[in-house]
């Protein structure tokens, strides 16, 4: 078995790959713009488009266990430059990034249990576990600069801390797993048409974040 076997594949062969649950759970990532009309949206699918459906699942039972702060997180942006500095947008993702991070690791694993606390050594081989992984926030940081010529850049980076250990408590993994992406649009005279492109600043830096999650995992478990 090779659990670090990931490949990107092509649109029309995902559909075909897509459990029917997953792709009814579709999560949505909401950010609301002080100088926008309404609430603007972009779904945040699951990541499944990013990995080799024939890859086989990975065998066994294993405990989740994810931060609070993970089921909440949010941002209050203003831009760093003098334009457009007058407008705040508020990022509100709430549990989307949470349960987006459950829907991958199941995609994956055979079973995954979700727990509130991550258990003490011996726990896990006395319940038939396999291992534990636990997730937590440690930067989810979006940001937006506007030059007083071209578009704005809206940036966004997070990094998500994984401490993974297998059946017998022994650790494989223990470290930040990071998600970035830029994405350029507005302007010092279209301030109003940031919000959407920070919007999917966001919601692809966390989709880079859980695929990465992944390949870590894979990675450690490849024989």
């Amino acid at each position: 078995m090779n659990p670090g076997n990931f490949s990107s594949i092509g649109i029309n062969r995902v559909r075909r790959f897509i459990l029917p649950g997953l792709a009814a759970a579709s999560l949505f990532l909401l950010v609301f713009g002080c100088s926008a009309s309404g609430t603007l949206t972009h779904p945040i699918f699951p990541v499944i488009r990013f990995i080799n459906p024939e890859a086989e699942r990975i065998p066994g039972r294993y405990i989740l266990v994810i931060d609070p702060p993970l089921r909440s997180l949010q941002a209050d942006v203003r831009p760093s430059s003098q334009t457009c500095g007058a407008h705040d947008f508020p990022v509100r993702v709430g549990n989307a990034f949470a349960h987006l991070l459950i829907n991958t690791l199941r995609y994956r694993f055979d079973e995954i249990v979700l727990e509130r606390e991550f258990p003490p050594p011996g726990a896990l081989e006395e319940r038939g576990m396999k291992g534990a992984i636990f997730l937590r926030l440690d930067t989810f940081n979006p940001t937006i600069s506007c030059p007083f010529a071209g578009s704005c850049i809206e940036r966004t980076e997070v990094v998500l801390w994984v401490r993974f250990v297998d059946g017998q408590g022994r650790v494989l993994l223990n470290e930040g797993i990071r998600g970035e992406y830029e994405e350029k649009g507005g302007s010092i005279v279209e301030c109003a048409k940031i919000a959407p492109h920070l919007d999917h600043s966001v919601s692809e830096a966390l989709k880079e974040a859980a695929v990465n999650l992944l390949k870590r995992i894979g990675d450690v478990l490849a024989p």
